[in-house]
């Protein structure tokens, strides 16, 4: 993975260590106050403690980190709400994420009306529908090529949905830290509730998140363990509600992947199932909700750590608050909220596939000192047993194979290394678990 510039260390702030801010001591009472709660309860399991001990926020709820133990040293920092158009003039300005409208990908060749709600002609159509597809196609592999990120409109998935579930994950996050850490991953609960980064990656990261493995028997699960009332407030929510917006939800989002890598296939002269084949009900694919609280120190500590992902695709929706930065061109560009669009990434391994044709970009999450900040986010991941392989059409004299043939299986056990597609460069050894390592899961983004 690339690597953010370097920049200078921001002016001095020597007087914020002599006293902590209102907001920080704040922060410590009720993160202590919650904790000591959770300790008290005598049917505490061992795997939540074990959990809390191994991750940033965890750590820092224990006492057993200070905030300063967040600060990293020549950070670069941008404002979680500085964009492209705010550029100085020359400096760099007209950074703004290419935005692409999908309504050609959401209907069918013979299903359009003409604007009187007629017929149409269906030789005239066809070619219509054929022009669009094709601008669409062309405008999707200049962004994956140049960009490795790019904004969706008019993607089928109603607002009203999202809204929904973006409402589900408030609720979530803003339970006790008690009733949260019920949804801790053990037993056959693969993924869920984190507070953080975990101790492997070289920065803590300042944020919870909920992650949870797009199937029905996953998501029941999870939601067995929540107790989602706590007043009155709440007499009426029905949990199940969660369970059928999550899977409705996660279910539009796979079908907009769908036509994604479909879309990029058919652009590289592949077969539209080249990419998609690989992505079955039974990957685990998962949705995370990522939750950033108010962060007293923004310029010294990150919300989520500069990353590429490991996945085909990722698809992400952010709230209105803004927060989500690209490494482009050797510097952190904004992407500005919009509620009506995903954000979508070329994951690392639809970028082994297509032999780097497609970017897999960094990015990075900056937390702000004002207001929390929500973001969800849809993993399409391989089948674990697929062998993955750049594909032969893109493959000849002049453009041999950069990448030998790997599994997802196997890319899981370096999800924490650093370059982790060097690994399957041709020459690399084929054993990429060291002595000691653990398997560690997909928790990016």
């Amino acid at each position: 993975m690339a690597a953010a510039a370097a920049s200078p260390p921001p002016p001095s702030t020597a007087h914020e260590n002599k006293k902590k801010p209102e907001e920080e001591r704040d922060v410590n009472n009720m993160a202590q106050a919650e904790v000591t709660n959770v300790f008290n309860l005598q049917d505490q399991e061992e795997a939540v403690t074990k959990m809390l001990q191994s991750t940033s926020m965890g750590q820092y709820y224990l006492g057993q980190t200070k905030m300063e133990d967040f600060f990293i040293p020549d950070r670069t920092y941008v404002p979680h709400n500085k964009y492209a158009e705010e550029e100085e003039e020359g400096a760099g300005g007209g950074d703004e994420l290419p935005v692409l409208d999908f309504s050609v990908a959401t209907e069918s060749p013979s299903s359009k009306k003409t604007e009187n709600g007629g017929e149409p002609n269906p030789q005239q159509h066809h070619q219509d529908y054929a022009t669009r597809k094709q601008a669409l196609i062309s405008q999707l592999l200049e962004a994956a090529e140049s960009w490795g990120f790019f904004g969706v409109v008019n993607h089928g998935i109603s607002l009203e949905l999202i809204s929904r579930m973006q409402a589900h994950a408030h609720r979530f996050f803003q339970l006790p830290l008690q009733e949260k850490l019920k949804g801790s991953p053990n037993g056959s609960l693969l993924y869920s509730y984190t507070t953080g980064s975990v101790d492997v990656l070289p920065t803590k990261w300042w944020n919870e998140s909920l992650q949870l493995i797009w199937t029905q028997e996953q998501v029941q699960l999870f939601c067995d363990r929540i107790v989602w009332s706590q007043d009155h407030h709440d007499a009426h929510y029905n949990p199940n509600s969660f369970r059928e917006d999550f899977l409705e939800f996660t279910a539009a989002l796979g079908e907009l992947g769908r036509r994604i890598m479909g879309l990029l296939a058919e652009g590289l002269g592949l077969h539209p199932d080249a990419f998609n084949r690989h992505f079955r009900a039974e990957s685990q694919s998962t949705l995370r909700l990522n939750y950033y609280p108010p962060c007293p120190h923004p310029d010294k500590i990150e919300g989520m750590y500069e990353h590429s992902d490991a996945s085909l695709i990722s698809i992400l929706h952010q709230d209105q608050v803004g927060g989500l930065q690209i490494l482009r061109n050797g510097k952190w560009v904004g992407v500005r909220p919009d509620p009506a669009s995903f954000v979508v990434n070329i994951g690392e391994i639809v970028m082994l596939m297509s032999n780097e044709r497609f970017s897999s970009v960094v990015h990075r999450a900056v937390a702000n000192s004002s207001e929390a900040r929500l973001s969800m986010v849809f993993f399409c991941v391989p089948v674990h047993e697929d062998v993955l392989t750049v594909a032969e059409g893109l493959i000849d004299a002049t453009h041999p194979a950069r990448f030998t043939p790997f599994n997802w299986g196997d890319y899981l056990k370096i999800l924490w290394k650093k370059d982790r597609p060097d690994y399957y460069r041709p020459g690399k050894t084929s054993s990429t678990k060291t002595s000691g390592e653990e398997e560690v899961d997909n928790k990016e983004s």
